[in-house]
């Protein structure tokens, strides 16, 4: 069995608030919205490398792994876009903590794209939310610089995110609305930096 690197405990701080904003969130709106009946949710083995010389922050990160593939089998299945946004979280999140094995990094986007793969490319806009980027070959920063990318990402309109251009949900706590103000020039309005 691969020994995994040594997370530090105080590493997984900033991952609480993001949580509670990118992800429990996310999905509580997603338990109160209809849901269209799709038959059986697709069964998920979840993949984990259980490290037990890490303690808890080894346990932490092995449970964020196999959040990152449930909820990716779930967004692959479900159209919501609430299960898009906090799969997006807990993939960023989940590739964030392998981040120092460029081998676990590489299986783990593999292991992601894999449970999307039906999953036809896509830009999203969600109203008063992110911009939801599924299955896109290349994202690129407004100066043309290429970003890591994700077989599922929630990219922040708001402005608010301190994970920028990662959306952490910080639209929602500040009450940000897609509204657009009339007096405003509509001079870009379609997002230049993703391609297929």
């Amino acid at each position: 069995m691969r020994r995994a690197a040594r997370v530090e405990e105080s590493s997984l701080e900033p991952f609480i608030d993001r949580l509670r904003d990118s992800v429990w969130r996310p999905l509580q709106d997603a338990i109160t919205a209809p849901v269209p009946r799709i038959g059986e949710l697709p069964h998920l083995d979840v993949t984990t490398e259980r490290d037990d010389t890490a303690g808890d922050a080894g346990l932490w990160r092995d449970r964020l792994w196999a959040l990152a593939q449930a909820a990716t089998a779930q967004r692959a299945a479900l159209p919501e876009p609430a299960i898009a946004e906090a799969a997006a979280a807990l993939q960023d999140m989940a590739l964030h903590l392998a981040a120092d094995s460029s081998d676990a990094l590489q299986e783990r986007l593999a292991r992601l794209a894999e449970l999307q793969a039906d999953l036809a490319p896509e830009i999203r806009v969600v109203n008063n939310g992110p911009y939801l980027v599924t299955n896109v070959r290349g994202v690129s920063n407004w100066l043309g610089e290429p970003l890591p990318t994700r077989p599922q990402l929630a990219l922040c309109r708001c402005g608010a995110s301190a994970t920028k251009p990662l959306c952490d949900g910080s639209h929602a706590r500040i009450g940000f609305t897609s509204r657009r103000d009339p007096s405003a020039s509509l001079t870009n309005s379609t997002p230049t930096w993703a391609s297929r």
